[in-house]
C-alpha cells in the first residue's frame, strides 16, 4: 500500500511538471502570418525547434537564426506554460 502512495505521487508530480513547465513560443508571437507553436521541455529544446521550423517552413538559412542577436529576439517571445 505504501509503495502504491508513493509511486502515485511521483506519478502526479512527474504529471504536473510535464504539464505545467512547457516552453512555447509561436511564429504569429514573432510577427509572422503563420499558426505554427512551438512547444518544448527546456529553452535549448525549443530553439532547436523553432529553428527547423524557421528554415524548413521559412525559408531561412540556418546560420542566420543562429546568431547571437537572433537567439536573444526568439529567446525574449518564449513563454513558460
Amino acid at each position: 500500500m505504501f509503495l502504491l502512495i508513493i509511486e502515485n505521487l511521483i506519478l502526479f508530480k512527474y504529471v504536473t511538471w510535464k504539464t505545467c513547465c512547457m516552453y512555447t513560443i509561436s511564429c504569429r508571437d514573432v510577427g509572422r502570418d503563420c499558426d505554427c507553436v512551438v512547444q518544448g521541455e527546456t529553452e535549448e529544446e525549443i530553439m532547436k525547434n523553432a529553428a527547423e521550423h524557421a528554415v524548413k517552413d521559412h525559408g531561412y538559412k540556418e546560420e542566420d537564426i543562429m546568431t547571437h542577436e537572433m537567439k536573444e529576439k526568439i529567446k525574449s517571445y518564449i513563454r513558460k506554460s
